[in-house]
């Protein structure tokens, strides 16, 4: 009785950002994959993983990403070459919680795929996106593929024969980055050093943690312009808002400050692209006075 083996160990075939041949000795020693002798098959071994997610920076410069691979199944590698022929289907993206790229806002270098003589894995799809400036990072961007053919005599493994790739795109600032500076507060002043997440709002405003205080909901939105000036505002739903900045110097009343951390005077409000790194003062008013943060935010 002929029996199909579900690829249930394709979850270690993990897609890579390299450009050279992807190899699975599991694979490659017929550990899964379809196992009838006189069935030769042909799938997408990343479909297990599907949605796959690539990251793209929101820059105007050209970036390729992998997308898909094939994997053929039979009990010897083939003696020539096989021909798998792709689609782009969208219609795939709904079920995954996708929505499909612009039209014209990205490429695929080839939808004939050629797995090797002697081997049963391809090359990855290569996907160029020459402009991400024109996404839009709150959107969950995707591309859905379809096999439509093979030659040599195999099949295609219709549970296997589709997947997504997904895009998650991030501003230049976005990143882990280490603060360190000083929360002048009337009645608790202190020093503080504490890692914190850069996270992109979209491809000039990025979501960031208020001095030492993040995780009691004090959040707030850099924007960075042209000139690295940084334009901070209060992140939507975050507490104690409106946020104001202090460009020029601490608040001198209510009840007053003066510099109280050597890194103080550098904090006027400006990002520095050769370190990676924000310089900023900004607070907000509390029920006896104002609370400022001065900090020097570095990427790690």
């Amino acid at each position: 009785m002929r029996k199909v083996l579900i690829l249930s160990a394709l979850a270690g075939l993990v897609l890579t950002t390299g450009t050279g041949c992807l190899k699975d000795e599991n694979f490659e020693d017929q550990e899964y994959g379809l196992q009838v002798a006189e069935v030769k098959g042909v799938s997408f071994p990343q479909k297990l993983k599907s949605p796959v997610v690539v990251g793209l920076v929101s820059q105007a410069a050209s970036q390729t990403v992998n997308g898909p691979l094939l994997a053929l199944d039979a009990n010897e590698p083939p003696s020539s070459a096989v021909t798998v022929t792709l689609q782009i289907d969208n219609s795939l993206l709904a079920a995954a919680g996708k929505v499909a790229m612009p039209v014209g806002s990205f490429s695929i270098n080839s939808l004939t795929v050629v797995v090797p003589a002697g081997t049963r894995v391809s090359d990855a799809l290569k996907i160029t996106v020459p402009n991400a400036t024109v996404l839009d990072p709150s959107q969950p961007y995707g591309v859905g593929f379809r096999i439509t053919a093979v030659d040599q005599g195999y099949k295609i493994a219709a549970n296997m024969s589709t997947m997504v790739i997904a895009f998650t795109i991030k501003n230049q600032y976005d990143g882990v980055y280490h603060a360190e500076g000083y929360f002048y507060h009337p009645t608790g002043p202190r020093l503080f050093s504490e890692d914190k997440d850069v996270l992109t709002v979209n491809g000039t405003t990025s979501e960031v943690f208020l001095g030492d205080l993040g995780t009691a909901g004090y959040v707030a939105h850099f924007t960075v312009d042209g000139a690295n000036n940084v334009t901070i505002v209060t992140a939507p739903g975050a507490v104690g808002g409106p946020y104001t900045m202090f460009t020029a110097g601490l608040p001198s009343s209510n009840p007053g400050y003066t510099n109280s951390w050597p890194g103080g005077p550098q904090c006027n409000n400006t990002y520095d692209p050769a370190t990676k790194t924000f310089y900023v003062r900004y607070g907000y008013m509390g029920a006896n006075g104002w609370r400022v943060t001065e900090e020097k935010i570095t990427r790690l």
